[in-house]
């Protein structure tokens, strides 16, 4: 694990069952590892129907030679309103290599966070 500006916390709530890795910090970045024995990882962050929480952000497999990140997989945070209620849902990546190194990129108001609620390693 290597961290530039995450944090263990519950920013919104303060609740300890809703604790996540998070930031809201542009730039800020996590790598993410997994065990020898699990070759794959699942991630998952927290999306939302508020558009003024909304961030933007990008996870990518690190290359072991050199460590540089290989193509990345955009993420958005916002989920339009299927409802007039508000709601949070995770959202899961599909399957990585890890190390994965997740990176916020743009928020749209000064209270976003990315929220990551699960690191899933696997066989």
């Amino acid at each position: 694990l290597e961290n530039n500006g995450f944090a263990i916390s519950s920013p919104f709530s303060g609740r300890v069952d809703k604790t996540t890795l998070n930031s809201n910090a542009e730039g800020s970045s996590v790598v993410l590892g997994c065990p020898p024995e699990y070759p794959f990882v699942r991630i998952a962050w927290v999306e939302h129907s508020w558009g003024n929480e909304t961030v933007t952000a990008s996870l990518a497999s690190v290359n072991d030679a050199g460590g540089k990140a290989q193509k990345a997989v955009g993420i958005n945070t916002f989920s339009p309103p299927q409802t007039s209620l508000p709601f949070r849902l995770l959202k899961f990546s599909g399957v990585h290599t890890p190390p994965v190194i997740v990176t916020l990129l743009k928020k749209r108001a000064p209270g976003a966070f990315l929220e990551i609620a699960s690191v899933a390693c696997s066989e």
